[in-house]
């Protein structure tokens, strides 16, 4: 599953960067909701425990993107910023 999001993001990137002027900025937003964190049975009256850390996780996919990222801005040969 994660590569199928590298590639999103990657052809994504690609798309701006050919688009963006000096000064833009590319916006990526980390958030993983609720809803993956919570036990597979994801009905009324069962358990609610989150599984796994979403703010770990979304520092993963950060580091992910900002790879994205880097090797894309590169290839292309800008300089702009990914916030």
């Amino acid at each position: 599953m994660v590569g199928h999001f590298l590639r999103w993001w990657k052809q994504a990137a690609l798309y701006w960067l050919h688009e963006a002027e000096p000064g833009d900025v590319l916006l990526f937003v980390c958030e993983i909701g609720h809803h993956y964190a919570v036990t597979p049975n994801y009905l009324p009256g069962n358990s609610w425990e989150e599984h796994f850390d979403r703010w770990e996780q979304s520092i993963v996919m950060k580091k992910l993107a900002e790879r994205v990222w880097s090797e894309v801005s590169a290839a292309a040969g800008k300089t702009t910023n990914m916030i």
